[in-house]
């Protein structure tokens, strides 16, 4: 397996060779072994994405840590060329053959893809991302890939809750974290573009899938870490047009809260000791939470990137819910200003 994996390895890298007969031959080789068998194909790809140690390079020479990042990369975008395109028939027909694998293979690949998010490469980490997007662009809506949401969903808590580690396990579950709540925003991307063709949002995701994700987003929102805070922000930014259900909510009552997942979610997780004292209590509104979250984050105490990307939130906010929106103007004035001021210094170089 080892010694497969490093000439496949060295096929992707490859890929990259200035030399254009070495490259060409290269992706010929990909392109042939795609068309013979897909399943083995991606699997393979899956597999090199998942390794957590460097192999052998040519001749038996030393293992490239370096490489094995560089590989991963092609591999990623590879596998995710081979199960999309960008003509609309092409896709459909990519996607297709993706659903036509067996069921076993399928659910060792995402497995594999999945453990690939542990890393603290984000280079490797964001090509992960985006083919276990595409997956779920493809699998989601015939209710295929269930686990994908509470997947990510339980990294971004690992992350926010890992104050206890030893500091290079905290790094690294902190880019976990950034990684779930990355790819999350890249499958609600995908997901509000079929929307903008003219389809209901609540057929392409449902409010229980959305709620899945604003639980991961809030978490991110209120741990102090600057880069889990944007990352939960942009999707936060993709996933609104997905969230009416939340921004109509009226207030919930205490029944209301042990019946409504979201809400249960978010006070049991960041309120876990206040949970009793709901049985006297109202939960705010979920717009208000969701809201009032991007207005803390727009806060001039937050770096710029924080603000900016807060401010994109706001943006959006206000296109989709702007009839809504009345009573939280007197605090989003002072968080424009300052995410405007965020923006140049983000900008001034």
């Amino acid at each position: 397996m080892a010694e497969q994996m490093a000439v496949l390895q060295q096929l992707l890298l490859a890929t990259l060779d200035p030399r254009p007969s070495v490259r060409q031959a290269a992706e010929q080789q990909l392109t042939a072994a795609r068309q013979t068998d897909l399943g083995q194909f991606v699997g393979s790809m899956a597999a090199l994405i998942a390794l957590d140690q460097p192999l052998p390079g040519p001749q038996g020479a030393p293992g490239s840590p370096e490489d094995l990042l560089i590989a991963k990369q092609i591999a990623a975008v590879t596998f995710k060329n081979s199960i999309s395109a960008k003509d609309l028939t092409l896709d459909g027909a990519a996607a297709e053959a993706w659903r036509a694998l067996p069921n076993e293979t399928k659910a060792d690949i995402k497995k594999q893809l999945l453990a690939a998010l542990h890393t603290d490469c984000i280079q490797v980490g964001n090509a992960v991302c985006q083919v276990l997007a595409k997956l779920g662009v493809i699998e989601l809506r015939s209710m295929e890939f269930e686990g994908l949401l509470p997947a990510l969903q339980e990294m971004v808590q690992q992350a926010v809750s890992c104050q206890q580690q030893q500091q290079q396990q905290q790094q690294l579950l902190k880019a976990c974290g950034r990684h779930a709540l990355t790819c999350l925003a890249y499958l609600c991307e995908e997901l509000a573009d079929i929307v903008s063709e003219g389809e209901d949002p609540s057929e392409v995701f449902s409010e229980q899938r959305c709620n899945v994700v604003l639980t991961a987003v809030l978490l991110g929102l209120k741990d102090p870490d600057p880069q889990l805070k944007v990352a939960a922000l942009r999707a936060l930014y993709h996933a609104l047009v997905f969230a009416k259900g939340n921004f109509n909510k009226k207030v919930l009552s205490t029944s209301d809260i042990f019946e409504n997942t979201f809400a249960r979610k978010i006070v049991q997780r960041l309120q876990p000791d206040c949970w009793g004292l709901l049985q006297k209590q109202r939960f705010r509104e979920e717009r208000d939470y969701i809201i009032n979250s991007v207005v803390e984050a727009g806060d001039a105490t937050n770096p710029s990137a924080v603000q900016v990307a807060a401010f994109d939130c706001i943006v959006q906010i206000s296109q989709e819910y702007y009839s809504l929106l009345e009573a939280y103007m007197p605090a989003m004035g002072p968080v424009r200003r300052e995410c405007s001021r965020g923006w140049r210094q983000l900008h001034l170089f």
